[in-house]
């Protein structure tokens, strides 16, 4: 089985599933934004409103404004994407006339996040942006690079992660070309967000730098923190995950020419995941933490 199919079957299973339930209290709020648009709000960028409002102009017109699949089906669209164009890098990677079945499965033991995907929240064009730098980085693919990167800072403020991941790799491999097409992506995408934040008193990026997460030292939220993770991601997954930080420590300790080690399959994973990796899982000892950031 290609995994192109299985991208639509991943489509289809969480379109009807998200169609059959209400909406949740997060996405009534950014059903509300996308009625309102505007190049930034208090919470998060824009981008989760643009596109329920696109969604909603596509849809709402025979399936009502406010229903459910009006409102999810960037959302299953996204996971249906994001299903295909992982697995077709691990296929085209390994046999491309096959479906590689173990990696197929430990993707999709990621409990946590395919089984609550299916709700269109900010995280859903975060994910996608990251999929597209990610891809694009390695290929060099200019125009992926620089809509990936638009699309990753107007998702969350977070997303500003992955364009500089990009960055990093491409100037540390010695692949600049595509660095220009990163930056511009990054400029179109941040300029709009602060000049709304500028005429709001900045508000929303204090919120987010400041008062969100602030709180007392704690070891102990910490911990739980890591359990809450390790269950959302499942046990298979977060074998694996930390079984692969540990191989990418000893790799760099041991190798003698770190950039050919960083210009591989596994540095370049390795660039992408560590940066999130490290803010959001040092931020619980300083404050109060999210239930999805294992999802980041």
């Amino acid at each position: 089985m290609r995994s192109t199919w299985i991208g639509w079957i991943v489509f289809f299973v969480a379109l009807i599933h998200g169609a059959s339930l209400g909406i949740s209290d997060d996405e009534a709020y950014y059903w509300v934004l996308s009625q309102r648009l505007n190049w930034g709000y208090a919470y998060h960028p824009p981008a989760v409103a643009w596109m329920i409002a696109g969604s909603r102009g596509i849809l709402g017109w025979f399936a009502g404004d406010a229903a459910a699949v009006a409102i999810r089906f960037p959302s299953a669209l996204i996971l249906g994407l994001l299903s295909w164009g992982l697995l077709d890098w691990i296929q085209r990677r390994n046999h491309p006339d096959t479906i590689q079945v173990w990696p197929s499965l430990l993707l999709f033991s990621f409990w946590g996040f395919f089984g609550s995907a299916w709700m269109m929240v900010p995280d859903l064009p975060l994910f996608l942006a990251w999929m597209m730098v990610f891809l694009s980085t390695q290929t060099e693919n200019r125009w992926g690079l620089f809509f990936g990167s638009l699309l990753a800072v107007q998702s969350k403020y977070s997303g500003v992660l992955i364009p500089l991941s990009s960055v990093f790799w491409l100037f540390f491999t010695g692949r600049t070309a595509g660095i220009p097409a990163v930056l511009a992506g990054l400029i179109v995408g941040v300029s709009p967000i602060l000049w709304w934040n500028f005429q709001t008193g900045w508000e929303s990026l204090e919120y987010q730098l400041r008062g969100r997460h602030s709180g007392n030292l704690s070891g102990v939220r910490w911990l739980r923190f890591v359990a809450i993770q390790a269950l959302l991601t499942g046990p298979l997954f977060s074998f694996f995950c930390g079984q692969r930080i540990f191989r990418w420590f000893r790799a760099l300790r041991g190798s003698g020419n770190w950039r050919s080690w960083l210009a591989g399959d596994e540095g370049l994973i390795a660039t992408f995941a560590l940066p999130p990796l490290f803010v959001f899982g040092i931020q619980p000892v300083f404050g109060d933490f999210k239930l999805h950031w294992v999802f980041v």
